[in-house]
């Protein structure tokens, strides 16, 4: 991503639950090996009087803060002008080891008040750079992901896709998840592509490993961190996930997050608890990953399908 006049380069996460964009300030530069956004090099920047002080907290625990300004950025040769994002100046008591974020969360084009400039995609359609308020995420490891904006790229799926209607105004549809052809938790998936792993509440992730043979809770220091759980690395267990009737399944290689240190036939999971959220999961790159994801802004809708 590019920002400012003469541009100024980041790599951003992709955040498909956040709703706004944010880049590191100056004044948090802890990284040197990070870029930071600064102002005065940009001819194009502007502050954006109009807007408080930006200020969001996320579900890792990190919170981030600073002024609003506008200007100039360019993804993949699209330009839109006077964009809305904030400049971090803190990040409560965590280091900013970040570059940036570009929040690409819901916004109806309709409810959004013509001042607000925050989302990026919108801008793009108001200032007529694309035709439709779709953008698809092709993500794969080995042989590079992608952000296409303003359509679908046929070569980057196969079979037919699959439409869910959107919910709750968010990038959230309704699904089920199974182990064994058993349906473990059925209801709203968040669909983030800001959370590297799949979470859920304590009660339905703990039914979910505890269909999983030989599966357990792994230690907190083990795991650097709680809400994990530790299986049998060759599990010959199967997992789905089910929208609108079709099948996509998680394969053992997806469900593993990292080899347990201390026990080397024994993985750490994907699917982990998160004590701040409540009745729903929320499907991060470890699911995205797995499919080819369509959020079609126009008609209020997810769609899935099978990788090419």
């Amino acid at each position: 991503m590019q920002i400012g006049t003469p541009p100024q380069d980041f790599v951003v996460i992709l955040d498909t639950g956040s709703d706004f964009t944010w880049l590191r300030a100056p004044i948090s530069q802890e990284n040197s090996s990070t870029h930071s956004y600064d102002p005065k090099k940009s001819l194009t920047s502007e502050l954006v009087v109009e807007e408080e002080i930006f200020s969001r907290a996320y579900l890792g625990g990190t919170k981030v803060e600073g002024p609003v300004l506008a200007d100039t950025v360019t993804i993949g040769g699209l330009v839109a002008d006077n964009q809305w994002f904030a400049s971090v100046e803190t990040a409560g008591k965590k280091a900013i080891t970040k570059e940036g974020l570009l929040g690409l969360a819901f916004r109806n084009p309709d409810h959004q008040s013509k001042n607000d400039k925050s989302n990026f995609i919108n801008n793009l359609l108001s200032q007529k750079k694309i035709t439709h308020g779709i953008f698809t995420m092709y993500i794969n490891s080995q042989s590079g992901s992608e952000l296409y904006i303003g359509g679908i790229n046929q070569d980057k799926y196969k079979g037919q896709i699959t439409y869910l209607p959107q919910i709750d105004h968010m990038w959230s549809v309704a699904g089920s998840t199974s182990v064994d052809g058993e349906v473990k938790y059925a209801g709203p998936m968040i669909i983030d592509s800001g959370s590297s792993l799949i979470l859920g509440p304590k009660e339905s992730v703990w039914e979910w490993w505890g269909a999983i043979m030989g599966a357990k809770p792994c230690d907190i220091i083990d795991c650097i961190g709680t809400g994990y759980f530790s299986f049998p690395c060759n599990t010959p267990t199967s997992f789905h996930f089910t929208f609108n009737g079709q099948e996509f399944p998680i394969t053992q290689k997806d469900l593993i997050w990292a080899k347990h240190p201390g026990q080397p036939h024994r993985c750490i999971g994907t699917v982990r608890v998160n004590d701040r959220i409540h009745n729903k999961w929320v499907l991060g790159i470890a699911f995205m990953k797995t499919v080819y994801t369509i959020f079609d802004m126009d008609n209020h809708q997810i769609g899935f399908a099978k990788t090419a």
